[in-house]
């Protein structure tokens, strides 16, 4: 079972990187508190010649203590399926040019319904003490994260970073990852970090949309970084 195999009949969305559209999404991010203004964070998406590696999905930041630099979502321009009941997985990798005052890097799939409930598709990596990674999840939709108590070693500059998340999820907006792969290591998600239901968030998500998405905090120690990444999404 794990990790899982994705099956023949899975609905595949390959390379996302190389999509175009990719946008600058949130809520109240941008304004309220806790904020910072779009003018520190950036997309880049280079395309180099046929010889070269395909194009490549950079986000640029500078960080400021405490706050985040919003979501990059890719929409409007691929549909991701809003009916998924059964399972899905993100393979995602990255590279930091630097680590200083990386606060966080988020990786996820955000899915608000027509009801404006939005799942807890959403996962980050946090440094802590100890040169460990802490993993959290949303525990609910209604705010807060929730340490899974799950340790990985911390970032490393010029390191290519795969994860993977396998996810389960129901109709009524339950999201539960199941485990996630960083770099090899395979670590099993605790029981009482499963089967939350998704609720109304205070952002504005546009409604009846699923999007992949990064988010990259930073603490006021950082240096511009540029962290490439790349993106794929399986549902069955």
């Amino acid at each position: 079972m794990q990790p899982v195999t994705i099956p023949a009949n899975a609905t595949a969305f390959l390379d996302l990187e190389q999509q175009t559209g990719w946008s600058k999404q949130s809520g109240p991010s941008i304004t309220g508190p806790g904020a910072v203004t779009p003018a520190v964070w950036d997309i880049v998406q280079v395309t180099p010649p046929p010889i070269q590696p395909p194009v490549t999905l950079t986000l640029q930041t500078v960080g400021v203590k405490g706050k985040w630099a919003d979501w990059m979502a890719k929409a409007p321009n691929v549909k991701l399926p809003l009916n998924w009941a059964g399972n899905f997985l993100i393979r995602a990798s990255y590279k930091f040019d630097s680590v200083v005052g990386i606060q966080a890097f988020e990786v996820g799939r955000r899915l608000t319904n027509a009801n404006k409930v939005t799942d807890n598709g959403q996962t980050q990596l946090v440094p802590i003490a100890g040169g460990l990674l802490e993993l959290d999840i949303v525990p609910s939709a209604a705010g807060g994260w929730k340490d899974t108590g799950i340790r990985f070693p911390t970032f490393v500059a010029d390191t290519l970073y795969s994860e993977e998340l396998y996810y389960i999820n129901s109709a009524d907006g339950a999201c539960s990852l199941q485990y996630v792969i960083l770099n090899g290591n395979l670590q099993v998600i605790p029981a009482d970090c499963q089967n939350i239901a998704g609720s109304v968030q205070s952002e504005p998500w546009t409604p009846s949309e699923a999007v992949p998405a990064f988010q990259l905090d930073a603490n006021p120690t950082a240096t511009p970084f540029n962290p490439v990444v790349t993106m794929s999404i399986w549902a069955w």
